[in-house]
């Protein structure tokens, strides 16, 4: 009976060839036998019964051509493998013992999915039968070297005035509930269809709120507020200064601004809160001026609309 071999398969009754670099062979032998073959310092053997086709030198396997450059699929020497070298519309699967689509390369779209053989974007898991884009079960990242100073990140990058989110939902509302960061306005939100809540536990861990304070005088004025601060502490012991606020539309809907009066010198350099434009604050288009012995330590707390800006507090 006639054996054929193609990159390390044995096939028995076909016609098939066995290709190594240079060189086209047909090797044949008898049921039980083991077969060498050897040409122009290429040894290849099959192990007796059949078991299996290795090189005894130092040589690579290939399916689909006769050379590494037409090759379909490559399997180094060293261990390492390529499949559709070509780039064909050949799509690549692995079975599980329960799962048809343990994992699935879908050539023709270039994707990847794990438990389905039809991802709708580049990388999908789907578990369980489940038809959504976000899995319904859990997929854990997990660090078991032992060492306590050892890190686990998940790291999202999008473009400059793109977002990154963290979506989480149930088939009936795939986005019920995101952590979403925008990149242009360098803005995290939570945002929930429902309640957004701290667990009851976590008031015990929480201990008290700290929060981001940038500190200004006379030689930052007049001073742009950005969209990162939240607390201004304001000193204008030298000089008077001018804080201008950022546009309504830039400043976006909630951003909240506490402005403080930390050196109580208003009464001999004034501060001046400057909205921009024609915007006003609680529906008075002009600045908010502390120039007098009762303004000294004043604060103001203030919330945008997305148009103008409106007082939570002032003391």
């Amino acid at each position: 009976m006639a054996r054929k071999i193609v990159a390390g398969l044995i096939i028995v009754g076909l016609v098939v060839t066995l290709c190594i670099p240079g060189v086209v062979a047909t090797l044949s032998g008898l049921a039980g036998q083991g077969i060498a073959w050897a040409q122009l310092g290429h040894p290849w053997t099959i192990g007796a019964g059949g078991g299996f086709l290795y090189p005894t030198l130092n040589e690579h396997a290939i399916t689909g051509g006769t050379t590494l450059a037409t090759a379909d699929i490559f399997l180094g020497n060293d261990g390492s493998a390529v499949f559709n070298e070509q780039g064909l519309d050949s799509d690549f699967r692995v079975e599980g013992d329960t799962v048809d689509d343990l994992l699935f390369v879908d050539a023709g779209n270039d994707r990847v999915a794990i438990g389905t053989d039809s991802p709708a974007v580049f990388f999908q898991v789907t578990l369980s039968g489940s038809t959504e884009t976000w899995p319904t079960e859990t997929v854990q990242l997990l660090q078991n070297s032992g060492s306590a100073n050892d890190n686990v990140d998940l790291v999202l990058t999008s473009g400059t005035n793109g977002h990154a989110s963290l979506v989480f939902g149930d088939p009936g509302a795939i986005s019920a509930g995101q952590v979403f960061y925008d990149n242009a306005l360098d803005l995290l939100e939570l945002k929930s269809t429902g309640d957004i809540a701290l667990a009851a536990d976590l008031t015990y861990t929480l201990g008290g709120q700290r929060v981001d304070r940038t500190p200004i005088d006379d030689t930052d004025s007049p001073y742009s507020v950005a969209l990162d601060n939240y607390y201004i502490g304001v000193d204008s012991t030298e000089d008077p200064v001018v804080l201008n606020l950022p546009a309504a539309a830039t400043a976006g809907a909630g951003r909240v601004y506490i402005i403080k009066d930390e050196a109580g010198e208003t009464n001999n350099n004034s501060i001046t809160i400057d909205p921009s434009g024609t915007e006003t604050i609680d529906g008075i288009a002009s600045s908010i001026v502390w120039n007098s012995v009762a303004d000294n330590f004043s604060s103001i707390t203030i919330i945008c609309d997305g148009s103008n800006w409106f007082k939570i507090a002032q003391i």
